[in-house]
C-alpha cells in the first residue's frame, strides 16, 4: 500500500509540472528575432500597416499649407524596414522614403532617418500606426535645397 501511495503522489506531482508549464507558457514574441512576431515567430511585425493610404499633411507653422494624396506603404530591404512612396505628395513613386519599423502591442512605431529620396530635398521623421484604428500619424522635416525646414503632421488612414 505504502508503494503505491509513493507512486501515486509521485505521479501527481508530475502531472502538477506538466500543468504548470503549460499554464506559465506564453506568447514567443518576446523571443522572436527582430521584424518577427507571434507563436512561432514567423509573422512581420509591419505586414498590418502595409498598403495604400489616404494622407493629410499639413504644415505646423501655417494650416493652410495642407497636402492630400495617397500615399503607399510596402515592404523594405529586411522586415524591420518599411518603403514609403509618394511620401508627402514631395516625392514620386520610385522615389521612395523609407522607415525603421518596431511594434508593441496594438502600435507600429516607425522612424524615418535622415534621407534624400529625390537627390534633393531631405527628409526625417517619426510617427506610429495603430493596428486597431489602421490609422497613421506621422511628424517629420523637409530640408529644401536652400536649406529651408518646414515641419509637417501627417494623419493617414488606411484604405
Amino acid at each position: 500500500m505504502k508503494k503505491v501511495r509513493v507512486i501515486s503522489t509521485a505521479a501527481m506531482f508530475a502531472l502538477l509540472s506538466v500543468g504548470s508549464m503549460t499554464f506559465m507558457s506564453c506568447d514567443k514574441t518576446e523571443d522572436c528575432v527582430l521584424g518577427y512576431e507571434g507563436k512561432d515567430c514567423d509573422v512581420e511585425i509591419r505586414k498590418e500597416m502595409l498598403g495604400t493610404y489616404n494622407a493629410t499633411d499639413v504644415n505646423d507653422a501655417d494650416a493652410t499649407d495642407v497636402y492630400t494624396y495617397q500615399p503607399t506603404v510596402a515592404s523594405g530591404a529586411s522586415v524591420a524596414i518599411v518603403n514609403v512612396s509618394k511620401f508627402g505628395d514631395f516625392f514620386t513613386n520610385t522615389e521612395i522614403v523609407t522607415a525603421n519599423v518596431t511594434k508593441s502591442n496594438d502600435v507600429i512605431s516607425f522612424t524615418i532617418p535622415t534621407q534624400k529620396p529625390d537627390n534633393v530635398n531631405t527628409v526625417a521623421g517619426s510617427g506610429s500606426y495603430n493596428v486597431s484604428t489602421k490609422k497613421l500619424t506621422v511628424s517629420y522635416s523637409l530640408t529644401n535645397v536652400a536649406g529651408q525646414v518646414v515641419n509637417y503632421t501627417g494623419n493617414w488612414t488606411k484604405q
